[in-house]
C-alpha cells in the first residue's frame, strides 16, 4: 500500500495535504490536534471524577471507561515521533473499543451488571486455566502459582462464578457458560446493533488497528516509510474522533452541559482545530521560505 492511500483514507488528511504540507506536516498538525482536545476536555473529565461517591453505579462504570480514554490521550500527547506508529495505532484500537463500551452502556443501562460479573468470571477462568494446566504438567508444589491456586480453591469463588454465567450467559442446555467478552458478541455484532455507520466504521478500520496490535509484518509489508509515517497521524486522528464522541456522550449523561453551559463551546470548537492547525503550521514554515 502505497503511502498516499493511507493519507487519503481520513479525510482530515486530505485537508491537510491540499493545503500543501508534507506528510510529516500534516502528522505534526494532527499530533497538535490531540494536545488541544486533550485540554479542552479536561473539566469534563474532573467533573466525573469530583462526583465520587455521589455517582450511581453506572455512571460510576461510566467515569471510569471515560478515565481510561483520558489516560490514553495523554499518553498519545507523549507519542510525537514517527516510530511510535505501532503503539500509536495500538492505543487507538483501545480507544475505539473503550468508545463502544461506553456507546453500549448508555443506549442500555441493564448491560451494567454484565460488565461487573465479567470482571469476576475472566479473572477466575484465567485462574482455572492455569491451575489446570499445572496439573496437566504434573506441577503439584503448592508454593507455585499459591494465589491462583488458592482462589480457584475457594468454594465460595466457585459459586460465584457459576452463578454468575448461569445469570448472564448459561448455554442451550441451562449450564454454566463462559462468555468470549462481556457482552458475548464480536465486535461486528456490536456495532451492527449500534447501526449500520457503525458497523461500516468498524470494517474501514478495525483490520488496520489489529494488525499493530498482534504480531506479522501486514501492517508494514511493502509500506514505505512516509506511508507507515502518516498511519500515525491517522492513530491521533482516530483517536480523537473516539474520545470526542465519547466526551459528547458522557457529557450529556452526567448532565454536565447543563450544569455549566460555558463547558460546551471550547469542546464543539474543536471540530475547527486542524483548520487552524494548518494556519498555524504554514505560518511557522512562511519564515523559513523567504
Amino acid at each position: 500500500m502505497a503511502s498516499d492511500e493511507i493519507a487519503v483514507a481520513n479525510p482530515s488528511f486530505e485537508e491537510l495535504k491540499k493545503a500543501g504540507l508534507s506528510v510529516h506536516e500534516v502528522v505534526n498538525a494532527t499530533f497538535a490536534g490531540t494536545q488541544q482536545l486533550l485540554k479542552v476536555t479536561e473539566p469534563i473529565k474532573n467533573v466525573t471524577l469530583q462526583l465520587g461517591a455521589n455517582r450511581t453505579e453506572l455512571e460510576d462504570a461510566l467515569a471510569g471507561t471515560y478515565y481510561r480514554m483520558c489516560l490514553l490521550m495523554e499518553s498519545l500527547t507523549r507519542l510525537n515521533h514517527k516510530n511510535d506508529f505501532q503503539v500509536a495505532l495500538h492505543c487507538a484500537r483501545l480507544m475505539y473499543e473503550l468508545y463502544l463500551d461506553i456507546v453500549d452502556l448508555i443506549r442500555d443501562a441493564s448491560l451494567l451488571s454484565k460488565i461487573k460479573a465479567f470482571t469476576f468470571v475472566a479473572r477466575f477462568a484465567a485462574a482455572e486455566k492455569l491451575v489446570r494446566e499445572l496439573d496437566r504438567q504434573g506441577i503439584t508444589d503448592a508454593t507455585t502459582n499459591p494465589h491462583e491456586r488458592q482462589f480457584v480453591a475457594n468454594p465460595a469463588n466457585q459459586k460465584k462464578f457459576d452463578a454468575e454465567r448461569l445469570a448472564h450467559w448459561k448455554s442451550d442446555k441451562g449450564k454454566p457458560r463462559t462468555p468470549m467478552n462481556w457482552m458475548d458478541q464480536t465486535l461486528p455484532e456490536r456495532t451492527a446493533t449500534i447501526g449500520d455507520d457503525e458497523l461500516l466504521r468498524y470494517r474501514r478500520l478495525y483490520s488496520m488497528l489489529c494488525w499493530y496490535s498482534h504480531a506479522g509484518i501486514v501492517g508494514i509489508a511493502n509500506i514505505s516509510a512516509e506511508g507507515l509515517e502518516s498511519a500515525m497521524g491517522l492513530a491521533h486522528g482516530h483517536s480523537q474522533d473516539f474520545f470526542f464522541a465519547a466526551t459528547t456522550l458522557i457529557a450529556n449523561k452526567f448532565d454536565i452541559y447543563k450544569a455549566n453551559p460555558a463547558l460546551k463551546p471550547p469542546i464543539e470548537e474543536f471540530k475547527q482545530t486542524t483548520a487552524k492547525m494548518i494556519v498555524a503550521y504554514m505560518q511557522q514554515l512562511q519564515p523559513e521560505s523567504e
